[in-house]
C-alpha cells in the first residue's frame, strides 16, 4: 500500500512541517501551536507552555489587583487617619501609582480574557487572522 501524504517542509529548520506547526524567527525554531513569542518569559508560547502561559496572565492579574488594593488601603485611608499633613505631600504620588496599577489591571484582564477565549476554541494567534 503507498502512502500518498505531502509534508511540507520548513525551509529555514529543513524538517516535514505538521499541520499547525510555525517557524519562530526569533528562536529560529519551528513550534507546534506556535502562538507566539513572549518577551517577558524568552520564549514561543506553544502547546507545551500555553497552559503556564495563562496561569502567568492570571497571576499577574491577582498580584495587580492586590497591589492596587494596598495601595488603596494604606495610602488613603490609613495615611489620612494618623498623618493628614504626610498624606497630602504622598498623595499624589500614590495616585499616580494607582492609574498606573489600575491600567496593568485591565491589560492583564484583557490579555487574560483574549487567551482564555482562545484556548477555550483551541485556537491560537497565528490560526485566528
Amino acid at each position: 500500500m503507498k502512502d500518498n501524504r505531502q509534508f511540507n517542509y520548513c525551509k529555514k529548520c529543513d524538517i516535514p512541517k505538521l499541520p499547525r506547526m510555525h517557524h519562530c524567527s526569533s528562536c529560529n525554531a519551528c513550534c507546534m501551536k506556535y502562538d507566539h513569542h513572549c518577551g517577558m518569559v524568552m520564549n514561543c508560547i506553544g502547546v507545551n507552555n500555553y497552559h503556564l502561559f495563562v496561569q502567568f496572565l492570571f497571576v499577574t492579574l491577582v498580584f495587580m489587583l492586590q497591589s492596587s488594593s494596598y495601595n488603596v488601603y494604606y495610602n488613603f485611608y490609613i495615611d489620612f487617619k494618623y498623618d493628614y499633613f504626610y498624606a497630602t505631600k504622598v498623595l499624589i504620588f500614590s495616585f499616580i501609582v494607582l492609574v498606573g496599577e489600575l491600567g496593568s489591571v485591565y491589560y492583564a484582564y484583557s490579555m487574560l480574557g483574549w487567551y482564555w477565549g482562545m484556548a477555550t476554541r483551541n485556537m491560537h494567534c497565528v490560526e485566528e487572522n
